[in-house]
């Protein structure tokens, strides 16, 4: 059984730190959003990440073809990032998480998860967990391929978990004013687990691997209007 790299023990600092924004406003937050070049699956079809406007129509798992209400783009820099496993973008191999190319995601990004050894609130077998959790599982590995980063962040009316890069499902939060700090307080639809809960998660997902999935079968066709 391959060894996961444990993160729930990371050092505050180690944490996600400020990133400048293309405006200059500093934006202290998680790591999470889409890196450019990420696929999405859309009512128009496959289309990257950083060509989606207001709009737009993006396939959700539980409600179809849903309306972005909100793009939030960064280019940033992570100061200290080779050394900090948790700020490290993750490396998602080919076909190993249900994405057809090789994927890396930013390190917080919420993936979408079903395990019969979870439920959501709604009792359902699925959670969302975020990508550093994987680290080690099905050969995902922390690493950075550039310096500057960057990064899309979309998100709906409601809470909603979309289909990227071929079929692996990633979270999509209700944003706030994220400049402001503000986040809405909503219920969540999911169970969103914290990285001690997650890594725990993933490990016992080793041991039944039939049950637990990251992705559904999506074809192309499914995306057209």
């Amino acid at each position: 059984m391959p060894r996961l790299l444990d993160h729930r023990n990371a050092k505050p600092q180690e944490r996600p730190v400020a990133a400048k924004t293309a405006t200059g406003d500093t934006l202290v937050r998680g790591q999470s959003g889409l890196f450019s070049g990420t696929q999405v699956a859309t009512d128009q079809g496959w289309k990257v990440v950083e060509a989606l406007c207001v709009g737009d129509k993006v396939l959700t798992f539980d409600n179809g073809m849903q309306p972005i209400a909100r793009v939030h783009r960064e280019v940033f820099w992570i100061e200290g990032a080779s050394q900090a496993h948790a700020l490290r973008p993750v490396h998602l191999p080919a076909g190993a998480f249900g994405n057809r190319a090789d994927l890396w995601i930013t390190p917080d990004q919420g993936l979408f998860v079903e395990s019969d050894t979870t439920r959501d609130p709604m009792g359902d077998p699925f959670a969302v967990i975020p990508a550093r959790a994987v680290i080690g599982y099905r050969d995902a590995v922390a690493a950075m391929p550039r310096d500057l980063i960057e990064v899309t962040i979309i998100s709906f009316a409601g809470e909603e978990v979309i289909y990227v890069d071929g079929g692996l499902l990633v979270h999509c939060a209700v944003q706030g004013d994220l400049l402001s700090g503000v986040t809405p307080k909503t219920a969540t639809l999911y169970d969103v687990m914290d990285i001690a809960a997650a890594c725990d998660l993933v490990e016992s997902m080793q041991d039944d691997e039939p049950k637990a999935r990251f992705f559904y079968d999506l074809d192309v066709a499914v995306c057209q209007s």
